[in-house]
């Protein structure tokens, strides 16, 4: 897939979700002609018929537009989402700049600002190449959670299997808005979610405790009716069934999930290979923003990170990096030399410690995209 491909398909969802209709790049106008805010040299354009067209006189920033992936002129101090990159950009060919959607509205030079801050730069595209792999990010990048609708018929066991190996897991739904959205997914079918009965649990450890039942529901009518179904003539209300039947489905899609469940380190470390990726990996102050968010939802005064103390190695993530960025308590960082040590997150403060022991049992957070940091907008 193109850059050009993947940009429109991050703006059709960043659309859907919010509504946005466009999302800065980083080519903008001074004097002239165009140039691209990280220096790039880039002939490639991807105007839309009759663009630019400098329609108040003051149109000298650029925006990607959702309907079409093509670009537009607009006044630099209109407030949007925007789009940022990172990697090496001009300086090297051989390796591809990743893409992030930012969704929050800022005017372009406010974007600029923030994306050399936290990445390299607004987005420069060089090709068509590059234009197909934004759109395509741009689609994905709908919210914190997306849902997928699957229609192979398979039984709960095998759709619970199917979309942790492929998404995130079956579908949990906390509240009345993600019912509407998966109302939206599933069309006119009855699919499975993730909520299955051992006091109803939902599939990935969530603790919420929304339902949406229909009337005389669960009912467990053959005394066998273990998962959970949402109907397709019901309005979206659920129904307990057994779980042998084979049905579509739906998954969900977030990057990081909170696991509430109290493990060890090293528990909760399995746990998230065999079912995600990683235990979290906090590489840069934007993960940090997404995992104190996770976090405040724990049962547990701290989470687990993937976060190790060794001899001779000193703090490392379980992804392989060294710890560079951190977010310490006061106190926490300094171990003795050669004494093992893990790390965890304060679910209130969202500080790291180090004063817990590998044996303690904490709630913890997954990665659960393949692409794991990097996907996160």
């Amino acid at each position: 897939m193109t850059e050009m491909e993947k940009v429109n398909h991050t703006i059709h969802e960043v659309s859907a979700e919010n509504g946005n209709r466009a999302a800065w790049i980083g080519l903008f106008k001074q004097n002239d002609p165009w140039k691209w805010s990280d220096g790039s040299s880039s002939s490639f354009r991807n105007w839309k018929t009759g663009e630019p067209n400098n329609g108040d006189k003051k149109e000298f920033c650029t925006k990607i537009l959702n309907s079409s992936g093509a670009w537009n002129d607009a006044g630099c101090d209109h407030r949007s989402h925007f789009i940022c990159y990172e990697g090496l950009g001009s300086l090297s060919s051989s390796v591809p700049r990743q893409f992030h959607v930012v969704k929050e509205q800022k005017n372009w030079t406010e974007a600029q600002q923030y994306c050399r801050e936290e990445f390299t730069d607004l987005a420069t595209i060089d090709n068509m190449t590059e234009m197909e792999k934004l759109k395509s990010l741009i689609h994905k990048a709908g919210g914190n959670s997306t849902h997928v609708l699957v229609t192979e018929r398979k039984n709960w066991a095998d759709a619970q299997r199917y979309c942790r190996e492929n998404h995130t897991d079956l579908a949990c739904v906390r509240n009345q808005t993600e019912n509407d959205k998966i109302e939206d997914v599933r069309g006119s079918r009855g699919a499975w979610i993730g909520l299955f009965r051992d006091a109803w649990e939902w599939s990935d450890g969530s603790s919420s405790s929304f339902r949406h039942w229909n009337t005389g529901e669960p009912n467990d009518v053959d005394g066998k009716e273990f998962c959970a179904e949402i109907q397709n003539a019901s309005g979206a209300r659920w129904n307990d069934r057994g779980c042998y039947h084979r049905s579509h489905f739906i998954c969900s899609e977030d990057k990081l999930v909170l696991v509430r469940d109290n493990k060890t380190w090293l528990e909760a470390l399995q746990y998230c290979r065999e079912h995600h990726v990683d235990l979290v990996s906090v590489t840069s102050e934007r993960v940090q923003r997404w995992v104190r968010e996770r976090a405040k939802g724990a049962s547990t005064a701290h989470v687990w990170l993937g976060l190790r103390h060794a001899c001779g190695l000193g703090w490392f993530w379980v992804c392989g990096e060294t710890v560079c960025y951190n977010h310490w308590a006061p106190g926490q960082e300094q171990v003795e030399s050669c004494k093992h040590r893990v790390g965890a997150v304060e679910s209130g403060g969202g500080q790291w410690v180090s004063n817990l022991t590998e044996t303690d049992k904490l709630n913890f957070i997954c990665i659960c995209t393949v692409e794991g940091l990097n996907a996160l907008p």
